[in-house]
């Protein structure tokens, strides 16, 4: 938020003060009742790969027309490059080393934190995560909080979806959270046969074979 002040005709302005500063927010609609909430985390997105911050290229429609009604954040960053400290992190809203401990040779989500979901199942909601990533898993505590938590790794989007759905259908009378963990947009990248002539480059490469290679342009498709 930046303001600007200018005299009014030759003469050099003088100071501005402002007292007892506010900043009203706009006219919101009431929420009845407990809102559904819904988390959706894609993994490996990059936003310089999409319409909505500025990519030329039409690879997300969808996305780029929801933005126009949402609060879109231009100066965000994760707490980790890694996925299972990161979403620690997005659970807790504790720095990665306060969420995570060393147990059984990996980390671990703590359990003396609460977490969102714990946070929201005290309100009543029935919660489910939906995780194509092995590392977001019950086996590292991520399912707490939640009543029901599925994982498989590497699920592509429309039978994950399907798998909502059908938890919806048993579960739409309660508010609820539903956490969903996306992966088909990380390596290695296989994108659909439809999509391969529009968004991919013709000296695209498998992931091994352009890292074998050491071609910057292939590398840098392989880390985008």
């Amino acid at each position: 938020l930046t303001f600007e002040a200018s005299s009014a005709g030759n003469k050099p302005g003088g100071l501005v003060l402002w007292g007892n500063p506010t900043i009203e927010p706009s006219e919101a609609r009431p929420v009845r009742g407990q809102p559904n909430i819904i988390v959706i985390l894609i993994d490996a997105l990059r936003p310089d790969h999409l319409g909505v911050y500025g990519y030329e290229r039409p690879t997300s429609p969808n996305l780029d027309e929801f933005a126009k009604e949402s609060i879109v954040f231009e100066n965000a960053f994760a707490q980790a490059q890694c996925t299972h400290v990161s979403v620690a992190s997005l659970f807790t809203s504790l720095f990665p080393l306060e969420a995570k401990e060393k147990a059984t040779g990996y980390y671990n989500l703590k359990e003396d934190p609460l977490t969102l979901a714990e946070r929201l199942e005290a309100a009543g909601y029935a919660n489910a995560a939906f995780s194509t990533n092995h590392l977001v898993h019950w086996d590292y505590a991520f399912d707490q909080g939640f009543d029901t938590f599925f994982c498989h790794h590497m699920l592509p989007c429309r039978p994950l979806k399907d798998t909502v759905l059908e938890w919806l259908k048993n579960n739409s009378r309660r508010p609820f959270f539903l956490y969903l963990h996306y992966m088909d947009v990380h390596s290695p990248y296989e994108p659909p046969r439809m999509f391969r002539s529009r968004f991919v480059s013709p000296d695209y490469e498998p992931t091994s074979a352009a890292i074998r290679s050491g071609n910057p342009v292939l590398v840098r498709h392989e880390m985008a």
